[in-house]
This record gives structure tokens, sequence and C-alpha cells, in this order.
């Protein structure tokens, strides 16, 4: 029960930085419509990242955590490469989502793999 609860947890938190991302931070309007169209094309999709990089973290335990939580820094690289050209208010939303995302990985595993595995209980 515990991977569910965690996929279904970044799967929303995923689907609000994407649509944060896809310009709906504007207006409460273009939010939800950027938002629709997110859950209607990359719902599916996303869920099957999500248990991929859930069971990625399981099976290689800690090591994997903070490699899949670099994916949130893709939007400063994007940044970075672009050389900051842009719209800078656009810049840091997507920027503060992108860090949002890479918290919610890193906070969602200590919360969902915080109970002791049967492994390490059952050793004593």
């Amino acid at each position: 029960m515990r991977s569910f609860g965690r996929i279904a947890v970044m799967v929303v938190v995923s689907l609000l930085t994407l649509t944060i991302g896809g310009g709906g931070y504007t207006d409460v309007n273009a939010f939800g419509f950027v938002g629709i169209l997110l859950v209607m094309f990359w719902g599916l999709p996303l869920i099957g990242l999500m248990t991929l990089f859930h069971f990625l973290d399981r099976r290689f335990g800690p090591y994997a955590r903070y490699p899949i939580a670099l994916i949130g820094l893709f939007p400063v690289f994007l940044i970075i490469y672009l050389g900051g050209k842009g719209d800078s208010g656009y810049m840091r939303v997507i920027v503060l989502s992108g860090l949002a995302w890479s918290a919610a990985w890193l906070v969602t595993s200590r919360i969902f793999s915080g109970a002791p595995h049967k492994e390490i209980a059952g050793a004593s």
C-alpha cells in the first residue's frame, strides 16, 4: 500500500509542476486548461514513469534516491543552457517547480519508505 500512496502523491505533484511549467501559472483559467490537457495526455505516462522511478528507488535503495531527484534540476540546466534569456518570472516559476518536485521525491521517499522492512525487523 505504501507504493500506491507514493506513486499517487508523486503523480499529483508531477502534474502540478508540469501545469505550472506549461504556462498555467499566469491565471486561473490557464491553470485549469493546461492542467486538463496534461491529465488527458500525460496522466498514464506519468503513472508509468513514477512507478518505474519508485521501483528503481526500492531496488537500489538510497543510492537511486538522489539521482532520480536530480530530474527536478532540468529547468535550471535549461536556463543555464539558454543563457538566462527570456521572461524572468517564468524562469523563476519553472526553477521553483522543479526544485519542489525534487523535494517532493525526497520527502515521499523518506515518508513512504520510513517503515522498517521485514528483513530488518525480523533479524533480532
